[in-house]
């Protein structure tokens, strides 16, 4: 738990300071919006567009801390498995989602981070659009948390196909 609280604290840090490095440096009207191509398509004053990115990942981070709760809780895993499972297979069952649940709260944060410097980067007139890295970072992201996600289907299944085969034990 300390881990993610300091890697989510750095992450969200590095974003303030890069709006905070840049206010002065940008010009009054930034990008805002973005096209399928990654060109920007919308400009809008710097100042939203600067607290706009540590605010999305503040609210990312809140969402965090709401599925972190929700999967910790073994009133709600006993609720979706719909079965009596053993202890230990509801910890084993509980660590795999904290996986997915860290995972995406630190992909989001990492795509907005690079969003927000691609951005900056558009605003001082370096590069003229996102570039192919946006649509890499998404589709790892995404392939990474489907995968994820099968892998607790399964160990679902697992647990579910143990419990039929065993009486419950202790807390079921």
């Amino acid at each position: 738990m300390k881990n993610r609280i300091l890697i989510v604290i750095a992450l969200i840090s590095v974003s303030a300071a890069l709006s905070l490095y840049y206010q002065d440096r940008l010009p009054c009207r930034v990008p805002v919006h973005f096209n399928g191509q990654g060109l920007p398509d919308r400009y809008g004053s710097k100042t939203p567009a600067l607290v706009m990115f540590p605010v999305m990942q503040a609210f990312v981070c809140f969402i965090y801390l709401i599925s972190f709760k929700l999967v910790q809780d073994p009133k709600y895993w006993r609720k979706k498995l719909r079965k009596p499972v053993s202890d230990q297979a509801l910890s084993r069952l509980i660590s795999k989602s904290n996986l997915v649940v860290d995972c995406t709260m630190i992909g989001a944060l990492i795509l907005f981070l690079f969003l927000q410097i691609q951005t900056l980067r558009i605003a001082l007139g370096k590069i003229q659009g996102l570039g192919p890295g946006l649509f890499i970072l998404l589709g790892l992201g995404f392939c990474g948390i489907i995968l994820l996600v099968i892998r607790i289907n399964l160990a679902q299944r697992r647990e579910l196909k143990e419990a039929d085969g065993n009486p419950p034990l202790q807390g079921s």
